[in-house]
């Protein structure tokens, strides 16, 4: 049994609202006379509980970052969510409110932590944390917490429950708390660069399964006894992602659940007219039939509002293994095309280029326009220094301009490039073009494996 039960803890809320109504009693007859309370001067406190919050999250989070912090019991009580609060002095750790249940959880990030360091995170959405003072018994301090910020945290101080999804709340290495439903580690995140030295990111929340109230129980030493010895290593474990999508000015967005057991890139092609984020998924499917495979699926990212983010599909082409055939895809200056080549024995069966034109009026939406017998055909071109390309096909990086030259690496189709030189035209296989001396946009791996370098490349092939 806690020591404050709850029935102390619903009177001690309600002589904090008792003493919310005098301070705010006491401005009014000061002259406020427009009901206007002045944040700055400390006198504001937030109280609510979980059956009168006085304001929504979204609410209180636009009153911290217009004042700075606001005094506060605890983290903010909104519908569908309860707390166990950190221990304060002999206080054991509770519920603030019951009945006590949850569906899902989210793992503990602080064991993978090397020291009072703790484990890098960053903030996935705009939120807040909460520091005690020590000098106040009933509240202390919200801070505002912007996404896209990092931080560390080590150690769990207590749980949070939101819509069924039970996450810790975590200590900060500087002092104060965090909540988990608001960070992922950093080592989770996959970037794209926008060509201008900033980057935009997704980072992933992994949810696990199996571990919910009924089956855990919801005492403090069992569920982090539960998280504690959950083998994370394990896929079968974990049930998706819940993905933040962060741009470059810091606005996180949240996109659909994505499965754990996909494999992510980021992609914002440059080389298009009106480029926008692109997510790529690599899965593996084994479908009604035996034969199965990998597939590659692509999603433009299209903002819907302030909070969500949705993925408009724009393709989907199977991964051809290399006795059987070739496939991949590249971006052109207002679209995205598909090559895929397959054949059984001699018998070619598949030889062709896919177009998926992007929306002249919306640049999230793509629509599947045209087929093309063949491979990708080099173009006679003149590029400039500057401007961003990928290659048609799979491309080879040389060392110097010409075809004799040291071979560096096999450059996959579509993979980002910014040309630095421009070097002599030649003429290959009957394409008249320049040499291009280019560099990886992304942290890019060539087809035999390796960090792509910086080098040249033949301008016909790429666009």
């Amino acid at each position: 049994m806690c020591k404050l039960d709850k029935e102390e803890k619903i009177m001690k809320r309600m002589r904090n609202v008792v003493a919310l109504v005098l301070l705010f009693s006491m401005r009014m007859s000061a002259g406020v006379a427009d009901g206007s309370v002045d944040l700055d001067s400390r006198a504001y406190k937030y109280i609510s509980s979980p059956s009168s919050p006085l304001l929504s999250e979204s609410e209180l989070l636009e009153d911290v970052k217009e004042h700075g912090s606001i005094q506060a019991e605890f983290f903010p009580y909104v519908k569908g969510v309860t707390y166990m609060r950190p221990k304060r002095q002999e206080e054991e750790l509770c519920w603030d409110d019951f009945p006590v249940e949850y569906k899902y959880a989210l793992p503990n990030l602080s064991l993978d932590g090397k020291g009072f360091k703790g484990v890098e995170c960053i903030v996935v959405r705009d939120t807040l944390s909460f520091w005690e003072d020590v000098d106040e018994e009933d509240f202390g301090t919200l801070n505002f917490e912007p996404a896209g910020e990092k931080i560390s945290v080590y150690g769990i101080a207590g749980f949070g429950i939101e819509d069924g999804l039970l996450y810790p709340i975590y200590y900060l290495r500087t002092g104060g708390y965090i909540r988990g439903i608001d960070i992922a580690p950093l080592s989770s995140l996959i970037f794209a660069s926008n060509g201008k030295g900033r980057k935009m990111s997704i980072a992933f929340q992994a949810l696990l399964k199996r571990i919910t109230s009924k089956s855990t129980g919801i005492a403090f030493n069992e569920i982090e006894r539960a998280l504690r010895t959950v083998n994370t290593e394990d896929s079968s474990n974990f049930l998706s992602y819940i993905p933040y999508f962060i741009d470059c000015d810091g606005k996180s967005q949240r996109l659909p659940a994505l499965w754990y057991d996909k494999k992510y890139r980021l992609l914002y092609p440059l080389n298009m007219k009106n480029p926008v984020p692109i997510l790529e998924e690599k899965s593996f499917s084994y479908g009604i039939s035996a034969s199965g495979g990998e597939y590659i699926l692509i999603f433009a990212l299209e903002p819907k509002d302030d909070i969500f983010c949705s993925l408009n599909n724009i393709c989907m082409y199977k991964v051809r293994e290399k006795y059987k055939g070739l496939s991949n895809h590249f971006f052109t200056e207002n679209g995205v095309a598909v090559y895929e080549f397959e054949h059984i024995g001699k018998e070619i069966t598949q030889n062709e280029v896919t177009l998926y034109l992007q929306d002249e009026t919306n640049p999230y939406k793509f629509s599947k326009t045209s087929k093309t017998d063949g491979e990708p055909q080099g173009r006679s071109k003149t590029h400039k220094q500057n401007d961003f390309v990928n290659p048609i096909c799979r491309l080879k990086m040389r060392a110097e301009p010409n075809l004799d030259a040291q071979v560096l690496g096999t450059l996959e189709a579509g993979t980002l490039l910014k040309i630095v030189q421009v070097g002599e035209q030649e003429q290959i296989d009957g394409v008249m073009a320049s040499w291009a001396k280019v560099e990886a946009v992304n942290t890019e791996h060539f087809v035999e494996g390796g960090e792509v370098s910086t080098g040249w490349v033949f301008g016909g092939y790429v666009m």
